[in-house]
């Protein structure tokens, strides 16, 4: 097996989660401005630039990663069973902490609650979206 093609199918995976860190970095930045502006009533604007802000460059980032794993990186299975897999797994979140198997184990942290309409779970969704991209579409050969 080629180096470099192993090397872009880790750097894909590396991507997925860098990723998912911003989308959850870009929801902490969100929700302490609105806890901010809920104690000093000061900043509108600056929430409201925030929000804008924070949906084009997540935007950019997906549709980069989207672009490097579906044109740059040789497709293989496992890279988009991880994608579909881990992109559901996060996007539906939310209905899956209320199931009894998953509801049962106990409380579970709150650096990883997102909800429906969070960053994180946007970019789950899309990340599955990827990983079933890189599974339907033909591979080059």
């Amino acid at each position: 097996m080629n180096r470099s093609l192993e090397y872009f199918r880790v750097l894909s995976v590396v991507g997925l989660a860098a990723v998912l860190g911003v989308a959850r970095g870009l929801d902490t930045w969100i929700a302490f401005l609105q806890l901010r502006n809920a104690q000093t009533f000061s900043l509108p604007g600056v929430l409201l630039a925030s929000y804008a802000l924070a949906a084009l460059s997540l935007a950019a980032v997906l549709l980069l990663l989207f672009w490097f794993v579906l044109m740059r990186t040789p497709r293989t299975v496992w890279v988009g069973l991880i994608y579909l897999v881990s992109g559901l797994l996060i996007a539906f979140y939310s209905l899956l902490y209320f199931s009894p198997l998953i509801g049962g184990l106990g409380p579970v942290s709150y650096w990883f609650m997102p909800s429906p309409a969070s960053y994180l779970s946007s970019a789950g969704a899309f990340a599955a979206m990827i990983g079933l991209f890189s599974l339907v579409l033909p591979r080059e050969e």
